[in-house]
């Protein structure tokens, strides 16, 4: 476990973040049509950004995968936002791979 690569991981995840909050807000203060097209866009490309810090992060740092596994084995029918999505697996860990990232399978 690398504790720097790790750090730097969270930091990324944190800036993306708050990226996100601010073109939110800025989206939202508009009332030009095209700015708002734009921003919509930008923040969607950093949620991406944010969903593949998340799963580099779980993958890289073993404490912060076991302690998603606890919550998830703690909380079985935990649904993110009531909106009927479970829990990320292996489409998110492919999704790493076909981007030629190498991930750990925990067992």
């Amino acid at each position: 476990m690398n504790v720097e690569n790790n750090r730097r991981l969270r930091e990324a995840l944190e800036a993306e973040l708050s990226a996100i909050s601010l073109y939110e807000e800025i989206r939202d203060s508009t009332n030009d049509s095209e700015i708002k097209e734009l921003f919509e866009h930008v923040i969607e490309e950093e949620k991406h950004h944010v969903a593949e810090f998340y799963v580099m992060l779980s993958c890289k740092d073993d404490g912060q995968n076991e302690q998603i596994g606890e919550f998830r084995q703690n909380h079985p029918d935990f649904k993110c936002g009531g909106r009927g999505r479970g829990w990320w697996g292996d489409r998110d860990l492919h999704a790493l791979a076909s981007r030629g990232i190498k991930t750990r399978r925990r067992k």
